[in-house]
């Protein structure tokens, strides 16, 4: 059985132990612990060592009406109308004593008339916040047309006071806050290469999810290169909030519809900052277990490039549902997205669909070309059997809308594009139905006191472990040497009633016993039930 276990098992180094667990206890608090605004509680910025580069001024996001781009027109036609919305959008970021009336979800349904000199949008105050007492309703309602009627083009102001945003379920006294109790699913869109439209996929994913009739929720994991900001139009860095219903956890931000909700560290005050991986790892997965999420069908969570310690952090935080890879014609891109596949594969997380991105184009002619190839996404199909496999054309307004911050599926319901994302998300929707259906039984892990025994149950499946041989196996760098495989953990190191002080779930794939020497040690489920 050892042996079994030798080649099988992971571990946390004693030293990454201690620095997350610093982090997990300290850095909420760190982030909440500033006086809050009459409004709302500012998070206060994280406290890490960081070296800071020059940044370019946030570009001015947009809200741009369905209505203007359907009625046809010159693409620089459709940028003066988005150019003209966003007037507005700047003008009400100018109120005094109120955050961002996009950001927080206030501000719903804009449309603008240029050439009739009109514009409406709605306001939804938030329960027992902005728009129901502070300000009222009638008074932000004001505050908002008097605002909006500065933009020189503007002449007339229609604003809808909509009910407030229903209250989310309290917690139980004593529960610890947990911002993913009430989300169903959990997806992550992977490439492992950067540059291949992951962020773009992910987006338009959860648009057209959130079109299925789903609530949908994006959260970035991205915290060196975070692109949530530009795809969403809300400027980078305007800092997050405590949640006024659930202190303990992060309020979310939201798209200009109040559609999907947002969560990234491109939003957090002193987001430039330069960490280690131990610290990365732990942030993600603190952004993603304490954000104020509510009730979710689905959380799509848009992984950064590689195979590294964001990833299996995640992967250990949370229990995700599946995977969707994003990958391009050219090899080196199949490369890399085969790595992010084989990850998954160990991290038990299925990978239901893979999408070629930048496949080909059309002429003017009609002719189809592929000018990187193709065949990428057929082969990584018939190598590991995906349920769904889609390819997405080069279209320049897919990269447009991106960087003006509205997602393609959402703003040409009658494109290729829009109508391959609402595919996807009905694939991505059926197979997991399939996933629950076939669910194989869950794997406990327990210490038996009686017959000091570690018990590794799954449906049939039984198998007793002594704490000891199960200490001794551990191949982690400080146990064993990396390069040369050379044991460093030796027989006196461990003492012969050495036991577990904790045995918790990693994931889908494994638990980390922690022992009373003051080590611990990640092991999968198969290798304990072998």
């Amino acid at each position: 059985m050892l042996r079994s276990l030798v080649g099988s098992e992971m571990c946390i180094r004693d030293s990454q132990r201690r620095v997350r667990g610093a982090i997990g206890e300290t850095m909420l608090s760190r982030v909440l612990s500033v006086r809050p605004p009459s409004h709302a509680r500012l998070i206060h910025r994280l406290r890490v060592p960081s070296s800071r580069t020059p940044t370019r001024p946030p570009s001015t996001p947009s809200v741009l009406s369905a209505r203007c781009l359907s009625t046809g027109g010159t693409r620089a036609s459709k940028l003066a109308m988005v150019r003209a919305e966003n007037q507005v959008i700047q003008s009400l970021r100018e109120l005094q004593g109120l955050p961002d009336l996009l950001a927080v979800g206030v501000l719903k349904n804009l449309v603008a008339d240029v050439d009739a000199g009109r514009v409406s949008f709605g306001l939804q105050p938030i329960a027992g916040g902005i728009g129901d007492v502070s300000p009222d309703g009638a008074t932000l309602r004001q505050l908002c047309e008097d605002k909006a009627a500065e933009v020189p083009w503007v002449k007339s102001v229609e604003v809808q006071l909509m009910r407030p945003a229903p209250a989310s379920k309290g917690m139980q006294a004593g529960s610890k806050p947990n911002g993913l109790a009430d989300v169903k699913h959990i997806v992550a869109v992977s490439s492992c290469k950067g540059g291949v439209g992951k962020s773009t996929v992910s987006m338009n994913l959860a648009t057209a999810l959130s079109q299925l009739g789903h609530s949908v929720g994006i959260l970035d994991a991205d915290i060196y290169g975070p692109s949530l900001p530009t795809m969403t139009g809300i400027t980078p860095g305007r800092g997050l909030y405590a949640d006024e219903r659930v202190p303990e956890l992060i309020s979310p931000l939201h798209t200009h519809d109040g559609k999907l909700k947002l969560m990234s560290y491109g939003f957090a005050k002193d987001s430039a900052a330069v960490m280690r991986g131990p610290m990365v790892g732990s942030l993600v997965a603190q952004l993603a277990t304490q954000t104020a999420w509510g009730a979710l069908d689905y959380l799509i969570v848009d992984l950064p490039p590689g195979t590294g310690d964001i990833q299996l952090s995640l992967c250990q935080s949370i229990s995700l549902s599946a995977s969707v890879v994003v990958t391009t014609p050219q090899q080196i891109s199949l490369i890399d997205v085969v790595k992010g596949v084989e990850m998954f594969q160990k991290l038990k997380v299925p990978t239901v669909a893979v999408v070629e991105n930048m496949a080909h184009f059309d002429c003017e002619h009609g002719t189809r070309y592929y000018p990187f190839g193709r065949g990428s996404s057929d082969a990584l199909v018939a190598q590991y059997g995906f349920p769904y496999s889609c390819t997405l054309p080069i279209e320049p307004l897919l990269s447009l809308y991106s960087d003006i911050g509205r997602p393609m599926a959402a703003q040409d319901d009658n494109s290729e594009v829009a109508q391959t994302f609402r595919d996807l998300g009905s694939a991505l929707r059926s197979e997991l139905e399939v996933l629950a259906e076939a669910r194989a039984p869950e794997t406990r892990v327990e210490m038996c006191s009686e017959r000091f025994k570690i018990v590794a149950e799954r449906g049939d499946q039984v198998n007793e472990i002594s704490p000891y041989k199960l200490r001794m196996a551990c191949k982690c760098a400080a146990c064993v040497d990396e390069f040369t495989g050379q044991q460093r953990l030796q027989p006196e190191d461990v003492t012969s009633d050495v036991a577990p002080t904790s045995i918790e779930p990693k994931g889908n794939y494994a638990v980390e016993i922690g022992w009373t020497d003051g080590h611990s040690s990640i092991f999968p489920y198969e290798a304990l039930l072998k």
